[in-house]
């Protein structure tokens, strides 16, 4: 006779789950991933969320193991929410950090990030560079690779990202659009909004270069096969949105669209509303 895998009782011949324990947890794992995702939004720390979901476990008597994906998943849908929808201190990174990694984010393993699409954790981080370039604040930059553009006295590196497509848009929509999530204040009285959005994704694009992208506090960089560029924020006229990209338009030429391959990871929202902070204040610095 087989052991049922939930509760170890004998589960009868050729059987691995009694059906009332597989009911059982189902039920337990809807009602750990609200807790999980909503304790994470009401600003709960890892200790204390733990041991709220431990506790409901113990009650019906069944493997945690089991139900660890689906506290991971929670986790990590409610830290990509925050995470897009304004710019997160560093206070805030560090709890989103401590709670991803106490619920079992499998750093290092790229295969699994990917596979269920666990972009908490880099969200987090991008959300945190976004708050310390509105806050005045340079952020951290490690330097490696990208770094083959010839900065000016004074300008300071930020972002950077490899294997980026630079296209063009010959034909641009200007229709309205409507932006919901993350709230970059840009200028006083002044915020964009974007993340669950109607942003396009790239399609119908001429791609004419693949290349490394560097965007530093005065500039946008491009270096590829067969194409290089240094475009001043300030002389940027508007940013056009899309879920995985962001367009820069500048006085004369189409919109230069640049597409980072983060294998899945839509940083549109990023990029757009850290260039759109950066000319803000350039442009106001003037």
């Amino acid at each position: 006779m087989g052991k049922c895998d939930l509760c170890g009782d004998n589960a009868g011949i050729f059987k691995s789950r009694h059906p009332s324990c597989e009911m059982k947890a189902e039920a337990l794992k809807h009602s750990l991933h609200d807790l999980v995702f909503n304790g994470v939004l009401a600003g709960m720390p890892f200790g204390k969320l733990n041991t709220q979901t431990e506790t409901k476990i113990q009650e019906d008597n069944l493997p945690k193991s089991y139900f660890q994906q689906t506290m991971l998943l929670a986790a990590n849908d409610a830290v990509t929410q925050i995470s897009q929808k304004f710019p997160i201190p560093e206070d805030e990174l560090t709890r989103l950090v401590d709670l991803l990694n106490g619920f079992g984010y499998p750093e290092g393993n790229r295969e699994e990030i990917l596979r269920n699409r666990l972009f908490g954790m880099p969200f987090a981080s991008l959300s945190n560079i976004l708050w310390e370039v509105h806050n005045d604040r340079l952020p951290y930059y490690d330097g490696t690779g990208r770094m083959q553009f010839n900065l000016r006295q004074g300008e300071h590196p930020i972002f950077s990202a490899g294997n980026v497509t630079f296209a063009e848009e010959l034909t641009v929509n200007t229709g309205s659009r409507t932006y919901g999530g993350l709230s970059v204040p840009i200028g006083e009285g002044i915020y964009y909004h974007f993340g669950a959005s109607q942003a396009r994704k790239v399609s119908g694009l001429l791609p004419i270069d693949v290349g490394d992208l560097l965007v530093t506090s005065q500039a946008l960089y491009f270096g590829g096969q067969q194409k290089t560029m240094q475009i001043s924020l300030p002389h940027v006229l508007r940013y056009e949105p899309y879920d995985d990209a962001v367009g820069v338009c500048e006085a004369a030429g189409p919109p230069k669209v640049f597409v980072p391959d983060f294998s899945g990871m839509d940083t549109g929202w990023f990029l757009f509303n850290l260039l759109s902070t950066l000319t803000s204040k350039l442009s106001g610095s003037r």
